[in-house]
């Protein structure tokens, strides 16, 4: 019986959350135009054009993001100089 209290939140299995774990990257990939994955959201497979607020979607968190790859993927170029 306790089951009826969270019938609000139904899982869907083609839900970006759970396409992928960069689920934004996932959006992006496959939803032209929608690069953001919302928890919040249940059309396009949750895939929305604005990144979701925390006030908005307290659920969402950003992708991982990737700056210091960025910053130590270099050493390759700096190894081709020598």
């Amino acid at each position: 019986m306790h089951m009826l209290a969270l019938g609000c939140e139904v899982s869907n299995e083609d839900h970006c959350v759970h396409k992928a774990i960069e689920s934004d990257a996932w959006c992006a990939a496959q939803v032209p135009g929608k690069p953001f994955c919302s928890p919040c959201a249940a059309e396009q497979h949750g895939c929305v054009a604005e990144q979701p607020s925390a006030a908005g979607c307290p659920r969402y968190t950003p992708d991982s993001v990737a700056t210091d790859d960025a910053s130590t993927g270099d050493t390759s170029d700096a190894a081709n100089t020598q």
